[in-house]
Order: structure tokens, then C-alpha cells, then sequence
């Protein structure tokens, strides 16, 4: 997980954009560098080139504020300079995704994404059918893996423009018998449908993408909801979930990988399924995930379930986790709510849109490169 530098880091990198690079001067610029290069030279040379460059980023956007420039790159939905691919991550609420088909295209146009991850896709939904929607984003050829776990509830799949190829060790992950037991025992009403749902399996979709000469595994999921106590069904058939995702995760991952996992995870216990599929019970520091820290167009929430109409509170239910091979350069929830008028009207999108469309909102985030070359492909250390 990350340390609170990290936090400090990527709670303040989005400052770089609030005018996109175009509006940084030159000026700027060069005294950030100054103070980069003198920070190498004193206390700072054992830092590795991924900390330095999101240091340059922190200090470019605090002298953006200083010079009081402009709207947020957040408002604007433009690309970070220097983005290896955008990845959005997307709760489409089951059969809202059939009704609401052309306001969910609207927004996946503006968002211009170059991989989409959908989950709590209904029943109807199909990989031909998925093919046929992509196309319509843009007309470009998309590749489709349609997750084969959940059944007629809630699956997930992975759309992208780079070749892909479904991972098979992911379709139809199911429930230990133990755990079936005790989860029906303490389901009342609710045992029947509880029983027919655990024989559809996990929600779960994984992809492996080219990215030449990169590869990334992509999984998205969709875990169980509800729950009103730690020790409810619903959270422990959440930890379940989550423990057999990311064992399943460990035996594909290979060093040669990127990866990131994203979905709903209905955090609605605490934050344990969340540091579960991170890896944070794991000794092994590169193994570990971190998480996208996303923030709406205002700047000042971080929710992705709207709950405002409900008895419960809005908050941060959609998450996307990475590896460290990936660097984040920004992070948006998706609300058109809280877009200005300019970039509704750019994008062809109104203010209500996402009410419409699912009562979760996309998580967009800009991805670069960590490093310059794959770990499998760097040159061995010398031998002495």
C-alpha cells in the first residue's frame, strides 16, 4: 500500500494539469528543474527516476497555483502529457446497460478511453453484443473478454484497442463448500437466490493486453454487496471473494507483467477487500498494488456510488489497483454533474447524464510506464 509520501505525492500531482502543459511557462518550468537538480544534488540522489518525476510534477502544479492559472484538468477530460493508455473502470448497473446504451456511449466517447472494464453486466449481455457496442464508441475495432463467472447477475468484461487474450484460470472461480454452508446458514430469506447465486461463481473477467514490448493483465470484478456488520455474510463471502482473486492473480502474475485490477468492491465493512487483492498481507514488497486515488471534476470528492438518494452515505466503492511497473499521471471519477458548461458542451453531454446512466460513476485514469523496459527483458546484473 502506499506510504504517506506516496499519498502526499498523487493527492497532489493533479495540480500539474490545471491548465494542461500548454499553460505551464517557461519560466516555470525552468525553476522547477533548478530546484529538482539541487534537490538531486543534496538529500535526494538515492531516489528512484519514478519518485523524481513525480516530484517535478508537484512542484510544476504548486507554481501553477501560485500563478493563479486556469480550470482543473479534470474539468477539461483531457489526457496527462506523457499518458501510455487511459483505463476506465465502469459500474454499468445491470440492465441499465441495455436501456441506457446511447447515454452510456456519450460518456465513453468524451472519456476516450483505450481500455474499458465493465462489471454488473446483465444476462443478456453477450460477447457479440459487447463487440457491436464497442464499435459504436468510435467505430474503431475493439477487443472483447466477456468474464464467463456470475451467471445472469453480474458479470464483468475487459474491452481494448490492443490484442488481447482471455486468461482462462479466472472463468468460473467458485465458492470452497465450507464457506457455501455457513454463508446459507445465516442467510434467512434470502437462502434460495443466495444458493442459485453462488453456483453462477465469482463476477470476474481477466484479460492479458499487448502493449508492445509490455504486457498487462487486466481483471475486473464485481464483489458482493451489502452487509450491515463486519461479521455479516456479505463481508465475509467479500473476503472470500477477494482472497480467491488475488491467490488466482499470484499464479498468473508473472515479472514480465503489469497488471491492475479494478471493479466495484462494495467496500461497505472497511477497506480489507480492498488490501486484500492489493497484496498487503504479502512480505513481498513488488508484489504489492497500489490504488488509483481518484477525484471528482469539484476537486473536492472522491465518492463513485451516489447514495443521496438512499439511507446510506455516498462513497468510494470503485476502485482501480496497479502494479508498479505503472505510474499514475491522473485520476478522475466520471461525473458530469460537476463538468462546466464548456466541456458538456464539447463532449455533446448534459449535466444529468450520469444520474441517468447507473448510480455509480466511471473511474478514468491516465497510465504511464514506471519503467523503461520490461523486468524480463533487462539486462542481467553483472556477475563479479
Amino acid at each position: 500500500m502506499q506510504t504517506g509520501s506516496q499519498n502526499f505525492v498523487s493527492n497532489r500531482q493533479r495540480w500539474l494539469y490545471t491548465l494542461g502543459e500548454s499553460a505551464i511557462s517557461r519560466e516555470s518550468r525552468m525553476m522547477a528543474n533548478d530546484l529538482i537538480n539541487t534537490l538531486k544534488r543534496l538529500h535526494l540522489g538515492g531516489l528512484r527516476q519514478t519518485s523524481i518525476n513525480r516530484l517535478q510534477h508537484v512542484l510544476f502544479g504548486g507554481m501553477l497555483v501560485l500563478l493563479g492559472l486556469g480550470s482543473a484538468f479534470a474539468q477539461q477530460l483531457e489526457r496527462a502529457p506523457d499518458t501510455a493508455f487511459r483505463y476506465l473502470s465502469w459500474n454499468v448497473s445491470r440492465e441499465n446497460f441495455i436501456e441506457r446504451q446511447s447515454d452510456m456511449l456519450a460518456i465513453l466517447r468524451a472519456a476516450k478511453a483505450d481500455v474499458i472494464m465493465l462489471d454488473e453486466l446483465p444476462k443478456d449481455v453477450t460477447h457479440e453484443s459487447l463487440v457491436t457496442f464497442a464499435t459504436k464508441i468510435d467505430g474503431d475495432t475493439w477487443q472483447v473478454v466477456l468474464g464467463q463467472g456470475g451467471g445472469i447477475y453480474q458479470r464483468a468484461a475487459v474491452i481494448s484497442r490492443q490484442p488481447s487474450r482471455r486468461l482462462d484460470a479466472f472463468d468460473q472461480l467458485g465458492y470452497a463448500d465450507s464457506h457455501r454452508q455457513e454463508w446459507l446458514a445465516d442467510a434467512g430469506l434470502e437462502r434460495r437466490s443466495l444458493e442459485f447465486n453462488l453456483s453462477l461463481g465469482i463476477p470476474v473477467a481477466a484479460a492479458e493486453l499487448e502493449f508492445t514490448p509490455f504486457t498487462l493483465i487486466v481483471v475486473g470484478m464485481d464483489l458482493q454487496c451489502c452487509g450491515n456488520s463486519p461479521g455479516a455474510w456479505q463481508e465475509r463471502r467479500r473476503r472470500a471473494e477477494t482472497m480467491t482473486i488475488r491467490d488466482t492473480l499470484d499464479q498468473t502474475w508473472t515479472h514480465q507483467t503489469a497488471v491492475i485490477v479494478s471493479g466495484d468492491f462494495n467496500n461497505v465493512q472497511g477497506m480489507m477487500p480492498v488490501e486484500t487483492i492489493a497484496g498487503a498481507h504479502l512480505a513481498d514488497p513488488s508484489r504489492h498494488l497500489r490504488r488509483a486515488e481518484a477525484v471528482r471534476p469539484d476537486g473536492q470528492t472522491d465518492w463513485t456510488w451516489d447514495g443521496r438518494n438512499t439511507e446510506f452515505p455516498s462513497r468510494p466503492l470503485d476502485h482501480v489497483l496497479y502494479s508498479d511497473a505503472l505510474s499514475v499521471l491522473n485520476a478522475l471519477v466520471l461525473d458530469t454533474e460537476t463538468l462546466p458548461d464548456a466541456t458538456l458542451k464539447a463532449n455533446d453531454l448534459t449535466s444529468d447524464l450520469s444520474n441517468h446512466c447507473s448510480d455509480h460513476r466511471p473511474v478514468v485514469v491516465d497510465f504511464g510506464w514506471a519503467v523503461q523496459v520490461p523486468p524480463s527483458r533487462m539486462e542481467p546484473p553483472a556477475t563479479p
